[in-house]
């Protein structure tokens, strides 16, 4: 053989070989390391650890805008109506800006699935969304890459929880919160603490980020609504003992936080309450073995075609201890109705 024939037969091995190659590189890329959009899923199947990692992503993006209107003090508040109590309901730029970027950010990711957030934006635009790195976060790699028919999920978005306390500079209590559902059912939680650069999560069936527990009390404490208070107080002392303690605090999301980490033994809401407040708590709790339900002791249904409103509710962190306080709370809310 010539040496010019060597040297074609060569050229055309190491172009088959090459080629060879690429193709399986990219074999492998396509079904083991996901593109952005694979790795979110296609128009029928959602991946949903990337689901949760992007959830997290906008959370804080959010959060950020939120501090931003904070720190340019440009809160321009105005009240967009009053509660069935006669309280205010607060609109800041916080508010709009950080629902600007978390309902953008889904829609552009994941046109199929349903977003259902408290504020409504004429300005909105969802072909802008800023950019953020779409790998999956480090602490969720361990759970498992399960896909989801898309049709099947909705999102429940309250993009600036306690924004009364916002405009009174109460920081601690504000969390952006997102709630992925399926079947009427919180799937994903995920509540964003933007002054405190902390963020929980939760996946049904799968676990909860971490947090920090408190020993449990020996005198029952329940936290209310400082802002949308109603008669809570007088309800929980009927129910628990005049030295039962009660805390005010603002936000459902924070409340939440606190049953969950121990702080409170139960949440009490004896008033109507939205479901974008309360269902990234919802998926929080029961990740943890914990209850939440409507006052009566009914189910809650995070459908996205229900009523958004919810008559009270009641949340602790064991399903032990929401019997004992629903036990407990049964006269006192007989008493009440009278």
């Amino acid at each position: 053989m010539s040496k010019e024939m060597v040297s074609a037969y060569s050229i055309r091995v190491n172009s088959f070989g090459f080629i060879f190659i690429f193709v399986i590189t990219l074999m492998f890329l396509y079904y083991m390391i996901p593109s952005s959009s694979n790795d979110n899923g296609t128009d029928d199947q959602l991946n949903v650890r990337a689901l949760l990692s992007v959830c997290i992503d906008l959370a804080e993006s959010g959060g950020k805008e939120i501090k931003a209107v904070r720190e340019e003090r440009s809160l321009n508040q105005k009240t967009k109506g009053k509660t069935k109590e006669g309280a205010d309901e607060m609109l800041t730029q916080g508010d709009l800006r950080s629902h600007r970027v978390v309902v953008s950010g889904l829609s552009l990711l994941y046109p199929h699935m349903r977003v259902i957030s408290e504020e409504k934006d004429p300005m909105l635009n969802v072909t802008q969304s800023p950019f953020f790195d779409q790998t999956v976060h480090p602490e969720l790699s361990d759970l498992p890459n399960e896909l989801i028919p898309a049709s099947e999920l909705s999102v429940w978005v309250d993009p600036l929880d306690a924004t009364q306390e916002f405009t009174e500079d109460l920081d601690e209590y504000v969390t952006v919160m997102l709630c992925v559902v399926r079947h009427g059912k919180p799937l994903l939680g995920v509540i964003h603490f933007p002054f405190e650069k902390r963020t929980v999560w939760s996946w049904r069936g799968r676990g909860h980020g971490k947090l920090e527990k408190t020993p449990e009390s020996k005198t029952t404490r329940i936290i209310v609504s400082r802002s949308h208070a109603g008669d809570v107080t007088k309800v929980a002392r009927d129910a628990f003992g005049k030295d039962s303690i009660i805390i005010p605090a603002g936000g459902a999301g924070y409340k939440s936080v606190q049953v969950a980490s121990g702080k409170a033994d139960a949440y009490l809401h004896v008033t109507a309450i939205k479901k974008w407040d309360i269902c990234a708590g919802h998926a929080l709790l029961h990740s943890m073995g914990g209850q939440m339900t409507a006052l009566n002791g009914g189910d809650i249904d995070f459908s996205p075609d229900l009523s958004p409103k919810v008559d009270g509710l009641i949340a602790t962190a064991t399903k032990r201890k929401y019997s004992e306080v629903l036990k407990k709370l049964v006269p006192s809310l007989a008493k009440k109705e009278e």
